[in-house]
């Protein structure tokens, strides 16, 4: 009987959750206090998975990524990912729409631009209108300037 007591025990004990170790829940949990500011948009990235998010540095925007890949039950080392894992200023950037004839220059955010389909074959391109920045809504066009 004590044997069964001592089953059941452990049984209980042992099928909650458990906290995973993985590389990515270890390091996000050491970056779980991050400055309360923002220097605006920025991008990281690892793999396959990209988070953007606004940040102070890189602290949010990193944070965030590495809790989705805790979530996601990445089971990537830590030297993988302190090797691989990524973080730079999103950029705006020019991109042709070749699904109309003229090409149409679109400014946008560099991870919405899609790998494959309208904007790989701009054969007529339009000039853009003028330099593709980051201001206080997004990504716009600067009128009268030049980016090239």
């Amino acid at each position: 009987m004590r044997h069964l007591a001592l089953l059941l025990a452990c049984l209980s004990a042992c099928s909650g959750e458990r906290e995973s170790t993985t590389g990515a829940c270890a390091l996000a949990a050491e970056l779980d206090a991050c400055p309360d500011c923002s220097n605006g948009p920025t991008q990281c990235e690892f793999r396959s998975t990209i988070v953007v998010l606004e940040s102070c540095g890189s602290c949010q925007a990193e944070h965030a990524l590495l809790r989705q890949m805790c979530r996601d039950d990445e089971q990537a080392t830590r030297q993988e990912l302190e090797a691989e894992l990524f973080c730079e200023a999103a950029t705006c950037t020019v991109w042709y729409d070749d699904c109309s004839d003229p090409c149409l220059p679109l400014c946008q955010d560099s991870w919405v631009i899609p790998g494959s389909g309208c904007g790989t074959l701009c054969l007529t391109p339009t000039s853009p209108p003028g330099a593709c920045v980051r201001n206080e809504f997004g990504c716009d066009w600067l009128e009268g300037t030049s980016d090239r």
